[in-house]
């Protein structure tokens, strides 16, 4: 069998009201489940939780006699019933440091895909994360755009922590007062649920590199 639909409820500030248009026969001597549905917006608080009740009396449950036509008809169970409670909940965000983070190595001027950083974003069970923006400070002793002359972000598809064909360009950017931040990435990064996503992040290094210099990031 298929469910019809009887309603669209109306809804008040703690209550909601169904009308049903031609009614819903009950045969005598049984009886029709109901089911109620809703849609939530998008915007839903997180640990917000959702719980109906029904008090069946004659204030909240109208109906009619097929045959006398008496209206109302009585409601003897006045037990209220309760729907089970309900919490919205998200998705939620590990990070790590990838498996094939980069080690610490010699770095040479004008040295371009040096690789410096693998981070690992794994998604609950929940939904899937699209990861919006990252922030990144530099812990080094220069930000100098003329030793740092390019940064980039790349999806790091088979997480070898080493830059290759396979990888994707997510963003690219420069130190400014120290930190770099690459955003708009949600139509670029999503991590799925209960999975998880490498990036690698990329340095290229200018001709005036000097001695001594040292570059990492968090």
């Amino acid at each position: 069998s298929t469910d019809n639909l009887l309603d669209v409820g109306t809804i008040g500030s703690d209550s909601i009201e169904f009308i049903i248009s031609g009614g819903l026969t009950i045969t005598n001597g049984a009886g029709k489940n109901v089911l109620i549905l809703c849609n939530l917006v998008s915007n839903i608080v997180a640990g917000a939780t959702m719980q109906l009740s029904l008090l069946a009396t004659d204030d909240n449950v109208a109906g009619s006699g097929a045959q006398s036509g008496f209206t109302p008809v009585a409601v003897t169970d006045t037990n209220p019933i309760y729907s089970n409670i309900f919490r919205a909940d998200t998705g939620e965000l590990t990070i790590s440091t990838g498996e094939n983070n980069p080690t610490t190595g010699i770095i040479n001027a004008s040295d371009t895909d040096v690789e410096l950083l693998q981070i690992k974003f794994t998604a609950s069970n929940i939904e899937d994360i699209n990861l919006q923006s990252i922030r990144l400070i530099n812990t080094g002793s220069t930000v100098d755009s003329t030793i740092i002359t390019n940064i980039e972000l790349l999806m790091d598809a088979p997480a070898y922590g080493v830059k290759n064909s396979a990888d994707t360009l997510a963003a690219t950017g420069v130190f400014t007062s120290n930190e770099i931040t690459f955003s708009g990435l949600q139509d670029t990064i999503v991590i799925p649920k209960n999975d998880t996503r490498y990036i690698l992040i990329v340095y290229d290094i200018g001709n005036s590199l000097k001695g001594n210099e040292t570059f990492a990031i968090r």
